[in-house]
This record gives C-alpha cells, structure tokens and sequence, in this order.
C-alpha cells in the first residue's frame, strides 16, 4: 500500500485544542467520516466530535476522567470505526492542558514513555473494526503495532517556527486472527 503525504500550511492560531484549529476540519473531511462511526477519543479535552470521550482532566467535557490507557482497556474489541488519538504531545502543551495532574506519578506527556505509548497503540489496534481507522496527530508517524497500516499522512507547517504537526491516519488490516477462528 502507498502512503500519500500532503503538505498543508496554515497560519498559527496560538494555543488552539486541535479540534479548534482550520487543518483539524479539512482533514477530518478527508478521511472518508460516515455520521454513523462510533468515535473513540482517549484524550479528548473539549473535543465534541468522539461518540466515546475521555481526559485525565476533570475540568473539561470528557464523558470519562481516568488515565487514557486504562480507559482504552476497558473499552470492547473490534466495537469503533475511528480512534482520534491527540494527546498532549509537548511538555510545553502538557503543561498548559493539564497543569497538575500528573500520570503515575509522572507529567502525563505520553510520548515522553515508550512503553506507555506502545500499549495505548495495542489498545488501539483491539479496540478498532477491522478497516477501522485512526486519525493521529504528533510529532512522530510510527504506528508501533503492526496490524494498523499508514494510508496517509499530513504535514502541516504553520509558517513560523513553532514545530510542523504530522497528521498520520492509519487502518486497521482488515483480515486478523479472530477471521479464521470463526
């Protein structure tokens, strides 16, 4: 499968939650939505657009307030058609979302923990239809589960020097192990 990257540039609109921002709609519209998806979001802050919401925070909209991992297990298998997964993905952006709470004794920046990062992206994988999709945004691309295939990424740059946003939507393979078992 080919990747397709797109290089988008949009204008800094200062300390936006991503759903706020200009990019966040176009892309949203690019990967094929259905108004009947059920929508994870494990670290949604104020986002409105998960059918399935969650933050640490208690101080935003979430539907949950518990760890995005341990949420993300209790959540049933092969049950969502997308996951958007935009955690806070800078200390500088850790610090401003969340402040004090902290993340097993920790800042709650989950990049910064490899192996924290690497099961909220397994919890993924099992929680998604197969074809389900993932809309992640970051720094990085690395699906670290090789079960979800990148389709496409975006680079967004927001002309200044603040760094580019790398927008990576990933499917899940659609034949998995429970399809000859059945």
């Amino acid at each position: 499968m080919s990747v397709i990257i797109e290089y988008t540039q949009d204008p800094w609109q200062g300390n936006h939650d991503t759903h706020e921002t200009r990019y966040f709609g176009r892309i949203w519209s690019q990967i094929g939505y259905d108004p009947d998806w059920l929508i994870a979001d494990p670290f949604a802050r104020n986002c409105p657009v998960g059918t399935h919401t969650n933050d640490l925070s208690p101080h935003t909209q979430a539907q949950s307030h518990i760890d995005g991992l341990e949420w993300l297990r209790l959540q049933p298998s092969s049950y969502f058609d997308c996951v958007i997964l935009d955690p806070p993905f800078s200390d500088v952006a850790n610090d401003r979302i969340y402040d004090h709470e902290k993340l097993h004794g920790e800042k709650s920046n989950i990049y910064t923990q490899a192996t924290y990062f690497k099961s909220v992206m397994m919890e993924i994988f099992r929680i998604l239809k197969p074809n389900g999709r993932c809309l992640r945004f970051g720094y990085t691309t690395s699906t670290l589960c090789k079960g979800l295939t990148m389709a496409r990424i975006w680079v967004v740059n927001f002309y200044s020097p603040r760094q580019d946003v790398l927008v990576s939507l990933m499917i899940k393979n659609s034949t998995v192990l429970d399809d000859f078992l059945t």
